[in-house]
């Protein structure tokens, strides 16, 4: 009973004196510590925030209005009707569709690369029709060409791509056009012969 006694006198003491449990001022820690997880908090955000601002601006650079003419940058470049006519208004140019798919476009293709090597006047510029799915086959297959670049691939509805090639176009691959300062000198649908190449740039190239 005296034990009991001097334990309910001690709680009844430690009470009067504003101390509950053994915790002076219960409300303060909890208070710093908020006080602390809200800074921590307001400088994360502010951070994040300012990192958010940085890369949407990185973002909007990059996102520019590009030029029209594609230099010999590495990779795959998609190129729609307008700039396929950017990439061939100047000099003596020998714009070839082809594709993956078609037989008769890798059959011919060292006869157009061998010209292009024989003919420094000439420039040739080849445009994959192949969709995007065959990415990797296209540019395996540029490479082991060795294609000069750009490695340029066709975008955009097929309409406008086929009459900026050339009008008479019925989209049969492979199709070629020699263009003279931004002029089809010659359009030609199918395989080439290389008696009538090489003579049609000689031709083209004569002043």
């Amino acid at each position: 009973m005296k034990a009991g006694a001097a334990f309910a006198g001690a709680g009844a003491a430690r009470d009067a004196a504003g101390l509950t449990n053994g915790l002076e001022e219960p409300g303060t820690d909890f208070t710093m510590l908020l006080d602390l997880h809200v800074g921590m908090l307001r400088n994360h955000y502010s951070r994040a925030y300012g990192s958010w601002v940085f890369a949407t601006l990185l973002l909007l650079v990059s996102c520019r209005s590009q030029p029209d003419v594609i230099g010999p940058q590495p990779g795959l470049h998609d190129v729609d009707a307008a700039q396929l006519k950017a990439q061939s208004r100047e000099g003596l140019v020998l714009v070839h569709a082809w594709a993956e798919w078609c037989p008769p476009c890798i059959k011919e293709m060292p006869m157009l690369l061998l010209c292009d090597r024989e003919h420094p006047e000439l420039r040739l510029v080849l445009v994959s029709m192949d969709p995007p799915v065959m990415t990797i086959d296209t540019e395996a297959r540029y490479a082991a060409w060795e294609a000069p670049r750009p490695w340029l691939r066709r975008t955009g509805p097929d309409g406008a791509f086929i009459d900026a090639g050339a009008p008479t176009w019925s989209g049969t691959l492979p199709a070629s056009w020699l263009l003279k300062e931004g002029e089809v000198v010659l359009f030609w649908e199918g395989e080439w012969e290389w008696a009538r190449l090489s003579a049609a740039v000689t031709a083209a190239a004569t002043p």
